[in-house]
């Protein structure tokens, strides 16, 4: 394995450090944006707290005041319905709660469950005003109650999208804590990398004295063979030449 020299670490340790930082800017401004948005739809879950509550109280109240003025009379439906001119101001608090609410809820939600839950909730709000027109008090108090309980359900699923973000700030929180955890992962990955020395993967074997003692004598044996004199040839005799 080739080692790898000492620029290549401080160019990893930066390139890590470098993405870990822009990795929390990112997110510190995300969490800035989301923070107004949350403290934006706690206001408007307590402002709509508030017009279903003035919306229930007047239905109510003017219910009740318009059985206390035809008490045991008997007066057709028309002229019954006719003394709520009698209770103006709890009239008008009525239908200003009822058109608020409408406005506050989002009938095209994109998610079929909450789509369906917003959709009941406002066919609620419509059938207890037109119960009321039609002197149905009965079945106006019915929906009332049944109003209640789906509030209750709508106002604590729009308190956890409030308390825990929308989906966009999830996904980027998750995305973001994944990439701070591999950029750690990466840095002591280099940094055990840069402690421990790299040895090759097949290191050659150190010679040992047999070995060398093996090279050695053929060595030897060719510088003895080089200091005797040459053989003589073919067809001459060992005898000197004459001068």
């Amino acid at each position: 394995m080739i080692s790898l020299p000492d620029t290549v670490f401080i160019a990893f340790g930066v390139v890590a450090a470098a993405i870990i930082a822009g990795v929390f800017s990112y997110i510190n401004l995300v969490s800035v944006k989301e923070s107004k948005v949350s403290e934006f739809r706690q206001d408007w879950i307590n402002d709509l707290r508030k017009e279903i509550s003035e919306y229930i109280s007047a239905a109510r109240a003017l219910m009740e005041k318009l059985r206390s003025d035809n008490h045991r009379q008997m007066i057709p439906k028309q002229d019954f319905m006719a003394k709520k001119n009698n209770h103006g101001d709890l009239y008008n608090q009525m239908l200003n709660s009822k058109v608020s609410i409408l406005l506050r809820i989002n009938d095209k939600e994109k998610e079929e469950k909450i789509k369906a839950m917003n959709n009941e909730f406002l066919s609620l709000v419509e059938n207890i005003h037109n119960d009321f027109e039609s002197a149905e008090f009965g079945n106006a108090e019915e929906k009332i109650e049944s109003l209640i309980s789906k509030s209750r359900e709508l106002l604590k699923y729009e308190w956890n999208r409030a308390r825990d973000g929308e989906l966009g700030y999830r996904v980027t929180k998750y995305a973001a804590l994944t990439t701070v955890g591999l950029s750690i992962t990466f840095l002591v990955i280099v940094a055990i990398l840069k402690i421990s020395p790299l040895t090759p993967n097949n290191p050659e074997p150190t010679p040992t004295k047999e070995a060398l003692e093996k090279v050695e004598q053929p060595v030897v044996k060719e510088h003895n063979n080089s200091l005797k004199p040459p053989a003589p040839q073919a067809g001459t005799s060992g005898k000197p030449a004459a001068p």
